[in-house]
Formats: C-alpha cells, sequence, structure tokens
C-alpha cells in the first residue's frame, strides 16, 4: 500500500475534497497528518494556519471514506503559552488518531516561540510525558505491519490539475 507522510494540515483540509476519492479506493494504507495541539490558541501561538474542528471534520470524513486506513500524528507538549487546559485538549484527540509521536517543545532559532519565555520545569515536562505515555494505546487501533511502502516526496504546494496529475500517477504506479 502507499503511506503519505509529512501532510502540512492547511493544505491537506484546502485539497481533501479533491483527495478524497483516493482514499475510497483503499489504496492509501497510510497518513501522517500532523495537528501539533488540542488548542486553537496555541495553534495559532505556533503561527499554523489550521483550526483543530476542520483537521478532526477531515479525520471523520477518512474513518468513513477509509475505515482501516491508519492515521497518525503530533501532538507538541510544553510549548511556551501551553495551559493545563490547552494540554487536556491535547489528551482529548488522542482518541481521533492510530498512532502519535510525543513532541516535547524545544527552542529552535527563527522561530516565533524562540523568544518566548519557557515555563515549564523538568518535572512539569516529565509528568506530561507519563500522561500521555500512560494513555498510549487506549485507544489505538491495531498496527498493520503491512502498510509500509512510504510516498517520500511531498504534495506540490499548490495542488491544482497538475498536482493532482502527480499524485494520480504515483498512486496508479503503485
Amino acid at each position: 500500500g502507499v503511506g503519505l507522510k509529512a501532510l502540512e494540515p492547511s493544505r491537506f483540509i484546502r485539497h481533501f475534497s479533491a483527495l478524497k476519492k483516493y482514499f475510497e479506493t483503499s489504496r492509501i494504507d497510510w497518513i501522517y497528518l500532523p495537528i501539533e495541539s488540542g488548542s486553537n490558541r496555541v495553534l495559532q501561538s505556533m503561527n499554523r494556519k489550521y483550526r483543530v474542528e476542520d483537521v478532526l471534520g477531515v479525520v471523520r470524513e477518512l474513518r468513513a471514506a477509509a475505515p482501516a486506513l491508519r492515521i497518525e500524528t503530533d501532538f507538541v507538549v510544553c510549548y511556551p503559552t501551553e495551559t493545563r487546559e490547552d494540554f487536556e485538549a491535547s489528551l482529548k484527540l488522542l482518541e481521533y488518531f492510530d498512532h502519535w509521536n510525543l513532541v516535547i517543545f524545544g527552542r529552535q532559532e527563527d522561530t516565533k516561540a524562540f523568544a518566548m519565555q519557557y515555563v515549564f520545569s523538568p518535572e512539569e515536562k516529565a509528568r506530561r510525558c507519563e500522561i500521555v505515555k500512560s494513555l498510549s494505546g487506549s485507544a489505538a487501533r491495531p498496527y498493520r505491519p503491512e502498510c509500509r511502502t512510504l510516498m517520500e516526496a511531498p504534495l506540490p504546494s499548490s495542488l491544482g490539475a497538475s498536482g493532482l496529475s502527480v499524485l494520480s500517477k504515483r498512486l496508479s504506479a503503485k
């Protein structure tokens, strides 16, 4: 099968209606769609151009169109503006995904967050990690090891007709 990696959520959401038919064929076995937070406030602070409810809407449509599809994501915890309520909002999203990667926020130069004051102690970081780890598998669907083929090339930045043609050719070749 085919897997789609590194899908930027706002572009995926924008082009989902044109992409949905490829999921309905069951030729795509898994996707990696990094939501990063369950809080729109945190996503905005991260300068993300999508909303939680829009990503979840697409995930629900994907589940209906392709029930066996494995959907993976990332969650960033301990982002400088994350409150306990934001963290809890992220925890509520775990059940929507088959696998998630827990990413502890790390400061990177040339990002808006680099200049933000970091407020989490090592103990709080460890506590939040343990909470997420304790939930791992509570909502997980069975992993399908045969779904390992990876489509490494990212989707074109402006899908349009030519981008859909590229995707169609990639899927036809599998």
